[in-house]
């Protein structure tokens, strides 16, 4: 069995869910190819919503559903939105209608984008300046890794994976899980720093690229298929570790 990361490695063993010596961890990757910084698509898409190139956008891409609690992402950064500070959230689920009727209460329709479901995630991905994470569980998002190889720095809830994955400070901004306050105080420190901004999402591009591509996560599966389907290997595929520890990324 192969768990996505450390985190998720952990609870599949609290669950006493498979044998230990079964268990690696192989971190998801990505396809570089669609996601990287896009200055074209940037304007297309702030051009789309009449947002200019001087406004701090942040925004989120996932499924509208409890999980993800989009709602604390609302209230969080509701203080703070204004002509010149908008909120993206891009995505569809059963709770879209309820997070309509939210930004209706918090009185913020007129600097909230639910853009709904959307076949061009990479090109709303570069309308970003922060991409923002609320969720309350998570595994290890893809989003979150796209999100990073665009060149944009992540605030999100420490939960599931990904801490595992953000290096806080550099590449990203962890905070506590249901917390409103820290949320809205990360999002404004960064909103108020915009060299820490473009420095920490330069970063998380170098990281995504070295550490999260698509090609790195295949090779690292032929390897574990490579060493199960081996003659001389024993009735387990050895101990939990995370394959990545035997080569450089």
């Amino acid at each position: 069995m192969t768990a996505v990361s450390p985190e998720t490695a952990a609870f599949a063993r609290k669950r006493n869910e498979i044998d230990e010596r079964k268990l690696l961890v192989i971190p998801n990757g990505i396809e570089l190819g669609r996601f990287h910084p896009e200055p074209t698509a940037r304007e297309r898409i702030r051009r789309e919503l009449g947002v200019d190139a001087g406004t701090w956008v942040i925004g989120t891409v996932g499924r509208i559903a409890p999980e993800k609690n989009h709602a604390l992402l609302l209230r969080a950064a509701a203080p703070l939105l204004g002509p010149q500070h908008r909120l993206v959230v891009a995505g569809d689920g059963p709770l879209l209608a309820s997070l309509r009727d939210l930004v209706a209460e918090l009185g913020i329709g007129g600097f909230v984008h639910l853009l709904g479901a959307r076949g061009d995630v990479p090109d709303v991905l570069n309308a970003l300046d922060v991409f923002v994470m609320s969720s309350s569980t998570e595994g290890l998002p893809l989003v979150v890794l796209e999100a990073m190889a665009t060149g944009l720095p992540v605030i999100s809830t420490a939960v599931g994976g990904i801490p595992d994955v953000l290096d806080e400070g550099q590449t990203g901004f962890l905070v506590p899980s249901e917390d409103e306050a820290e949320l809205r105080d990360r999002i404004a420190k960064l909103h108020a720093d915009r060299a820490v901004t473009r420095a920490a999402g330069a970063k998380a591009r170098s990281v995504a690229v070295s550490r999260y591509s698509g090609e790195r996560m295949q090779r690292d599966y032929l390897e574990l298929y490579a060493r199960v389907l081996s003659p001389d290997r024993y009735d387990s595929v050895g101990p939990s570790v995370d394959v990545r520890d035997r080569r450089s990324v």
